[in-house]
């Protein structure tokens, strides 16, 4: 669990499991606290995982399944929600990335009941040599809370290892690692996604008397 406090506020990213399945999925948590005695702007920058950065270490892709904010705890209509798949974003955090940049990324619409439309898929350059991207590189949360209000998001994220997968030793584990940003604050959060295998002699017993038939 990454978290970090301040004297007006508070946000940290969580994931449900503590380790998933490399083929299941992964459910995560975002949220800001506005813990000031008046209205609070934020900014916070999700920077997703990806392999071989930030010390991901994975196979395979994943997709976002779900994405949803909680409009009970804030006003949804001062919250905006975007998104960029460009690969030059990986790694980066609001240190480099300013509010004003975040703000030309593909901005992703709220629906009444918080549920946030999952990224479109960006189109394939023709000839460009490159895997094409199954998710977004990274993205960020821009608004206004009033007083004790919170941004409370859930996300979901479907893992799928690919064919890949066969090769690789099956106690060998996945890394997925997210950098959570705001200001020049970064915490984060690393779930581990493994191989779970069912080994051992199976045998009949037809009268279910828990003995091995002869």
């Amino acid at each position: 669990i990454a978290v970090t406090r301040g004297s007006a506020d508070s946000f940290g990213k969580y994931a449900k499991q503590d380790v998933v399945d490399e083929d299941d999925a992964i459910d995560y948590v975002v949220y800001f606290d506005n813990n000031a005695e008046t209205n609070a702007h934020l900014a916070i920058m999700d920077t997703m995982p990806m392999d071989q950065v930030s010390g991901s270490t994975f196979i395979g892709t994943y997709t976002f399944a779900g994405w949803k904010l909680d409009t009970e705890k804030c006003d949804a209509d001062k919250i905006k929600i975007y998104y960029t798949f460009d690969k030059k974003y990986a790694g980066k955090t609001t240190k480099t990335v300013k509010e004003e940049e975040i703000a030309t990324w593909t901005e992703a619409e709220i629906g009444q009941d918080g549920s946030i439309e999952l990224p479109k898929l960006p189109e394939a350059e023709e000839d460009s040599g490159e895997e094409e991207l199954k998710h977004p590189v990274a993205w960020a949360v821009v608004g206004d809370l009033a007083k004790g209000q919170r941004v409370y998001i859930e996300l979901k994220i479907n893992l799928d290892p690919g064919s890949s997968a066969a090769d690789r030793d099956k106690d060998q584990y996945n890394y997925f690692v997210n950098l959570l940003s705001s200001g020049g604050t970064t915490t984060t959060t690393k779930t581990p996604a493994v191989r779970r295998t069912l080994e051992g002699l199976t045998w009949i017993d037809d009268n279910e008397d828990g003995i091995q038939d002869e």
